[in-house]
C-alpha cells in the first residue's frame, strides 16, 4: 500500500475526527508494509523514539492550496516501519504503561483489528514475549471496593488475570484505608494494571491510586455495569472447562465482591471472545498468607528488579541469578522472587534440589551449559499456541525438535540418580518421572511429525506436508510437478529457438509474473535483440532486470502448473490444519513439560549464581516460626554490590536478630559508611532464602519470615502531588500496619523530610513502637544518635550498632565495618570535604558546629545535644538549670504586668548566658 491519495486522505482524516481523544491511548493504523500514526501521537512518537521533527509529515483534506506550506492546515502524521513499531509498542506497553490500538482498512472502511494495555498483551504476543529478557507477565487487576467496615477498614474483592498464561485467581480481604493489602497482592502476582470503577468515591480512588502507583500500576476504569457478577459463574465454567465452584473452593460462593471483580476482569480482557482459549484456563485462589509479604519499598529496596535507569545486569537479583536457559526458567525464577514461599517444607524442598547441583559439578555442566543450552525453545508458549488452535508447522518443527532432544536430557539426570547421591531421589521424583513421562506421550507426536511433514525441506526452513500423507495430495504434487517439468522443456525449446546453446540456454528464464503469478519468460536487456523480428514472441514488459515474454504455448503451460499448484497449496492447507489439530491435543503434555523444565533450569541457574560468586554462597539454615526467632547472617554481603565492586571486593558483616536480645537494632554512622548496604544486605539474604535459593554469607540461620517491609531512600512524588515527607509517612503507616513479630522491617534515614524535632520525635515513636509493642525484628539506620538512648530504656531487645569511618589530621576514610554500640560523631563536614565543598563553606561549618556543640557531640541542632554529652557535662546542665529555676520562682511576677515582667526574665536569661556561654547552649539546657 503505497501513500495515500488527496481521496484517500479525505475520507481518512474524517474518520480520525471521529474517534475520542483519549490521552493514554496510542492509535496506529496498518498501511500494509508500514504503520501510521497521526495527530498528537505523530509528534511524541517523532520526538520520543526518532528524536526528530524531520520525520513528522502533512495530510490534507480535500481543498488544500497547491504550494502551499503543507503543514498549513495540515494533520501532522509519521510512518513507521513494521520492525521500528514492535520497538515502539514494547516501549509504550512495558514501560511507559500507556494502552495501544491497531486499526486495519477493510475494504473502505476503517476497523479495529487489536487493542492492548500493559496488563493485555496477548493481542501482541508474537512482537512483545519472544525475548525472554522481557517480563511475560501481563497481570491485569480488578477491583471492586466493599463499604468499610469500621474505621479504616474494608472488605475488597479482587481478580488477578493473565490472558497470555491463561488463569485466573480471585480473592476477598480486608485491608486498610491506605489499601496495603492490595499493594502487596499487585507486587506478588506482578500486576501491571488496575481496573476499577468509574464512579468509585474520589476520597478512596485517590489512594487507592497512591498504593497503585507505589507498585507502578496503571489504573484503567470501567462503568460500573461492568462488575456486575450476572454471568460470572458460567464464564468462569467455560473458562475451565468444568464448574467454577470445585476450582474457587476457598471463597464464599455468595461473595459479590469478589465475583463482581471477575466478571469485570473477564470483560476488560474480553477473553469470552477468544472461544479457543475456553476450557484452557486455570482458576483458583489469590492467598495473601501463602507468600512472604513484600510492599513495593522491600522490591526497590532489595533491587529485585532492574531499575529503568540502570544498565548492568548485575545490578539487581533477577539480573544476577538469572543463569537459566530457557525463557520458562526465567519467568519461574523472576515469580520466585516476588513470591518467596512461608511454608518450611517447600522451602526445603526448594534448597534440597539447588543443593544437588551445587554438590554435583558435572551435572551442573552437562545440564545449564550443554543440554539446556542447545535452544530449548519456549515450550510453555509453544503448549498454549498449540491449545488455541494458533500454531503453525514452523512451530510443530521446533516442537519435534525439542522431543528428539529430550532423552538426552533424561539419561543425564538418570546417570546422577543412579550414582545414588543425596538428592538422587528427589531429583527422580521432581524431574526423572514427569521428564520421562512427557517424552512417552511425545513418541506420539513424533509419528505424526515423521508421517506427515518433509522432513529434509523442514531441516532447510521449508515447511511442507509430505506428499504421501495423503493419496490426494500426492496425485496433486505428481500433477504439479509433470507442469514444472514441462515448462522447464518450454524453457529450453525457447532458447534454442532464440540461438542460446550449451552454457548461454540459461539465459532464458522461467519467472513469476507480479501481477498474475503465472509463469513467464524472461532474458536479460543485453539479450533482448534476439527478441527482435520475433513475431511469435510477445513482449510483456522492460525492467532494469530483463525482459519479459511469452513464446507461443507459454500460457497454456503456465496456467497448467497455476492450476496443479492452486490445487496442491488447497489441499496441503486442509492437511496442515488437520495436522495442526492434532498436535493440538498434546498442549497439556507440553505445558506440563514446560513446568517440570523451568523447575529444572532454575535449580540449576541458582547452583551455577552460588558457586560461580566471588565468594561463593551457602545454604541457609530455615527455623520455624513455632522456635525462638532469630536471624543470624555471619559474613553477610550484598549479592549486586560484591558482583560489581572491582578490585577493593566487598567487605562483609555480620547481623544478628534474636528475639528478646537484639531483634531491634538502631544502626549510626556517617553518610557513605555503608548502612543502607548493611541492611538492605541483610533483607536480600531473608528473601533469597525463602524463595529457595542460597544466600551470600559465610553462615546464615533465619527464622520464617511472613513479610519484608522497608522504607529505605527518599524522593518526591509530583506527579502524585507527594512530597518526600508525606510519601515517607505513607510508606512508614504502612509498615506500622502490617508488622507482626514475624516480619522483618527496615528503615533507613527516617524522618529527615521535616523540622528536626519533628523528625526525631516521629522516629523516636515509631522506632519505640516497632521495638516494644510490635516486637519484629528491625533494621533502623539513622543520623539521630539520640535514638541510641531506646537501648537503655529496653535493654531487652534493643542494640546499637554503628558503621565505623576513621579520622586522623582532620581526613575521614570509610571503614565500610558495622561494630556494635552508638556511633560517637556524625562525621558530616568530613563527608562535605569529601564532596569537596570550598574550604571556606567547610571551615564556617566547624566553626558553627562548636558552637552548636559545645558537649563535643554531634547531636545536631542544640536541641538534643544532652542526649550524648558526656556525663560532666550533662550534670553541670543540670545544675544550671536548677539554679535558674530557683531564681525564676524568686521573681515577683504574680500580678505584675507582661511588659514589667519580661525585664527580669531577661536579665537572668542574660546572665545564665553569660555564665554558660552560647545561646544555642542555654536553649538546649532548657530543652
Amino acid at each position: 500500500m503505497g501513500e495515500p491519495s488527496a481521496e484517500e486522505s479525505h475520507a481518512f482524516l474524517s474518520f480520525l475526527r471521529g474517534l475520542p481523544d483519549v490521552p493514554e491511548l496510542v492509535r496506529f493504523f496498518d498501511r500494509g508494509g508500514y504503520f501510521t500514526v497521526h495527530l498528537r501521537d505523530a509528534v511524541s512518537i517523532a520526538q520520543e523514539y526518532y528524536k526528530t521533527n524531520a520525520v513528522i509529515k502533512y495530510m490534507h483534506a480535500r481543498g488544500a492550496r497547491p504550494g502551499a506550506d503543507p503543514r498549513e492546515g495540515g494533520s501532522p502524521y509519521v510512518s513507521v516501519s513494521r520492525a521500528m513499531t514492535t520497538t515502539i509498542l514494547r516501549s509504550l506497553l512495558l514501560e511507559r504503561r500507556k494502552r495501544v490500538e491497531v486499526y486495519r482498512l477493510d475494504g473502505r472502511a476503517w476497523e479495529l483489528a487489536r487493542r492492548g494495555s500493559p496488563g493485555n498483551l496477548s493481542a501482541f504476543e508474537d512482537e512483545l514475549l519472544r525475548d525472554a529478557s522481557v517480563p511475560a507477565t501481563s497481570v491485569t487487576m480488578a477491583v471492586r471496593l466493599g463499604t468499610a467496615a469500621d474505621a479504616g477498614q474494608r472488605r475488597i474483592g479482587v481478580a488477578l488475570a493473565d490472558p497470555t498464561q491463561r488463569w485466573l485467581r480471585v480473592a476477598e480481604l480486608a485491608d486498610d484505608d491506605q489499601f496495603s493489602a492490595l499493594e502487596s497482592l499487585a507486587v506478588q502476582y506482578g500486576a501491571r494494571e488496575c481496573v476499577v470503577a468509574a464512579d468509585a468515591p474520589a476520597a478512596e480512588r485517590a489512594k487507592l491510586d497512591e498504593a497503585m502507583q507505589r507498585c507502578e500500576v496503571c489504573v484503567s476504569e470501567a462503568k460500573r455495569a461492568t462488575f456486575a457478577p450476572r454471568d460470572v459463574d458460567a464464564d468462569l465454567a467455560r473458562l475451565a472447562g468444568q464448574p467454577a465452584g470445585g476450582a474457587l473452593a476457598g471463597v464464599s460462593r455468595d461473595s459479590q465482591l469478589w465475583r463482581g471483580a471477575a466478571s469485570a476482569a473477564i470483560a476488560y480482557l474480553d477473553v469470552m471472545a477468544d472461544t479457543a482459549s475456553h476450557a484452557q484456563w486455570q482458576l483458583g485462589t489469590a492467598d495473601l498468607d501463602q507468600y512472604v509479604r513484600l510492599d513495593a519499598g522491600a522490591v526497590r529496596a532489595l533491587s529485585v528488579e532492574p531499575a529503568a535507569d540502570e544498565h548492568a545486569r548485575e545490578a539487581s537479583l533477577v539480573g544476577l541469578l538469572n543463569r537459566c536457559r530457557t525463557p520458562m526458567g526465567t519467568r519461574l525464577l523472576r515469580a520466585r522472587l516476588h513470591q518467596p514461599l512461608r511454608s518450611l517444607y517447600d522451602i526445603e524442598r526448594r534448597l534440597d534440589l539447588v543443593q544437588a547441583f551445587v554438590d554435583d559439578a558435572l551435572l551442573r555442566a552437562q545440564l545449564h551449559t550443554a543440554l539446556l543450552a542447545r535452544g530449548v525453545p519456549d515450550v510453555e508458549r509453544l503448549g498454549r499456541r498449540f491449545g488455541a488452535g494458533k500454531a503453525s508447522l514452523a512451530e510443530l518443527w521446533r516442537a519435534y525438535q525439542f522431543t528428539e532432544r529430550l532423552p538426552e536430557l533424561i539419561r543425564a539426570l538418570d546417570e546422577y540418580a543412579a550414582g545414588g547421591a543425596a538428592g538422587a531421589a528427589l531429583i527422580v521424583v521432581c524431574y526423572c518421572g514427569p521428564l520421562r513421562a512427557a517424552a512417552a506421550d511425545f513418541g506420539k507426536l513424533q509419528q505424526l511429525v515423521r508421517a506427515s511433514i518433509e522432513l529434509d525441506a523442514a531441516a532447510q526452513g521449508e515447511y511442507l506436508i509430505q506428499p504421501r500423507y495423503d493419496p490426494e495430495l500426492a496425485e496433486l504434487f505428481a500433477e504439479r510437478e509433470a507442469a514444472m517439468l514441462a515448462l522447464h522443456a518450454h524453457v529450453a525449446d525457447v532458447a534454442a529457438d532464440l540461438g542460446f546453446k550449451g552454457k548461454d540456454a540459461d539465459k532464458v528464464k522461467l519467472v513469476a509474473h507480479a501481477g498474475t503469478g503465472l509463469q513467464l519468460l524472461r532474458v536479460t536487456r543485453k539479450d533482448e535483440p534476439a527478441l527482435r523480428n520475433r513475431s511469435a514472441y510477445t513482449v510483456l514488459g522492460t525492467k532494469k532486470d530483463g525482459v519479459t515474454f511469452a513464446a507461443p504455448g507459454t500460457r497454456a503451460l503456465a496456467t497448467r502448473w497455476d492450476a496443479a499448484a492452486k490445487g496442491y497449496r488447497e489441499k496441503q492447507a486442509a492437511l496442515v490444519s488437520k495436522v495442526l489439530q492434532v498436535a493440538g491435543t498434546f498442549a497439556p503434555v507440553m505445558l506440563s513439560c514446560a513446568a517440570t523444565l523451568a523447575d529444572l533450569d532454575v535449580s540449576a541457574a541458582l547452583a551455577v549464581a552460588a558457586v560461580s560468586a566471588p565468594v561463593p554462597y551457602v545454604r541457609p539454615t530455615m527455623v520455624a516460626a513455632s522456635e525462638p526467632r532469630r536471624i543470624v547472617l555471619r559474613g553477610c554481603r550484598h549479592p549486586c554490590m560484591e558482583a560489581l565492586s572491582t578490585a577493593g571486593g566487598f567487605i562483609p558483616n555480620d547481623v544478628a536478630l534474636e528475639h528478646g536480645i537484639s531483634h531491634f537494632q538502631i544502626v549510626t554512622g556517617p553518610n557513605m559508611g555503608g548502612k543502607s548496604t548493611y541492611i538492605r544486605a541483610a533483607g536480600i539474604s531473608v528473601l533469597l532464602a525463602h524463595a529457595g535459593c542460597f544466600v551470600p554469607c559465610d553462615e546464615a540461620t533465619i527464622s520464617l519470615t511472613d513479610a519484608i517491609l522497608a522504607r529505605v531512600g527518599a524522593g518526591d512524588c509530583q506527579a502524585r502531588g507527594l512530597s518526600t515527607f508525606m510519601a515517607e509517612m505513607l510508606e512508614t503507616a504502612t509498615i506500622i500496619r502490617c508488622a507482626s513479630k514475624h516480619s522483618l522491617v527496615l528503615i533507613d534515614e527516617l524522618g529527615r523530610g521535616t523540622s528536626t524535632y519533628d523528625g526525631y520525635g516521629l522516629a523516636w515513636a515509631i522506632s519505640e513502637h516497632l521495638a516494644t509493642r510490635v516486637r519484629c525484628s528491625a533494621l533502623f539506620a539513622t543520623h539521630f544518635h539520640e535514638l541510641t538512648e531506646l537501648q537503655q530504656l529496653h535493654p531487652h531487645g534493643v542494640t546499637n550498632r554503628h558503621v565505623s569511618a576513621h579520622v586522623q589530621d582532620g581526613k575521614m576514610a570509610m571503614l565500610f565495618q558495622v561494630r556494635d554500640g552508638p556511633c560517637d560523631q556524625s562525621f558530616g563536614i568530613h563527608v562535605a570535604e569529601l564532596a569537596r565543598f570550598p574550604a571556606e563553606v567547610v571551615a564556617a561549618a566547624k566553626r558553627k558546629a562548636a558552637e552548636l556543640e559545645d558537649f563535643g557531640d554531634g547531636g545536631g541542632d542544640g536541641r538534643h545535644v544532652r542526649a550524648c554529652a558526656p556525663a560532666d557535662a550533662a550534670d553541670a546542665g543540670e545544675a544550671a538549670v536548677h539554679a535558674f529555676l530557683a531564681e525564676f520562682a524568686k521573681l515577683p511576677l504574680e500580678g505584675a504586668a507582661p511588659d514589667a515582667a519580661a525585664g527580669p526574665v531577661r536579665e537572668l536569661l542574660a546572665k545564665l548566658k553569660a555564665e554558660h556561654g552560647s545561646e544555642a547552649y542555654v536553649a538546649g539546657i532548657l530543652a
